[in-house]
């Protein structure tokens, strides 16, 4: 468990690749045309927005499966265990990603129907994100392990796909 934080860090940074290309970002990719990922101040990866979808979707895939094979050695008894190295439980942890993914998705679905999207969600505003953080684990951390992973895999990263093949 203690490589879940350097998970969430993929995970965010999965995040941020959805947001530039289903178009929340499109000013920024049009500008530099690249996104640069910095661990540890070393540029890790670079991607050029230009070139082809699939080096981006198969990034996306196996930051995916990384982080969400991190859960597969949790016994469903530890999900609500907190660990000292990790600043939330398994649960809370796969809560925090459906809970922005989810979001993230609903920003892209709002734009597309000429809807302003409500950031970062219609009952919270960017100064309440840890009550944000608190509706996240009461939608989503009561669930078993497996529910969240197949909502991530199965629903949102598939919609992610779809989305990057429909630009």
């Amino acid at each position: 468990m203690n490589n879940i934080n350097k998970s969430v860090i993929c995970i965010v940074l999965v995040i941020i690749f959805i947001a530039v290309f289903i178009g929340l970002r499109n000013s920024f990719a049009e500008k530099t045309n690249t996104v640069e990922i910095i661990q540890d101040g070393k540029i890790i990866y670079t991607l050029d927005l230009n070139k082809n979808k699939d080096e981006l979707k198969s990034e996306i895939h196996k930051s995916f499966e990384k982080y969400i094979s991190e859960f597969d050695a949790i016994p469903e008894s530890l999900k609500d265990t907190s660990v000292e190295e990790v600043d939330r439980t398994p649960a809370e942890n796969l809560a925090y990603q459906v809970g922005w993914t989810t979001l993230v998705l609903k920003w892209e679905e709002d734009e597309r129907k000429g809807l302003q999207a409500k950031t970062p969600s219609n009952e919270f505003k960017w100064n309440q994100l840890g009550d944000l953080y608190q509706w996240f684990n009461d939608t989503y951390a009561h669930l078993s392990l497996r529910e969240p992973k197949r909502v991530l895999v199965n629903k949102n990263l598939k919609i992610v796909t779809a989305l990057m093949d429909n630009r």
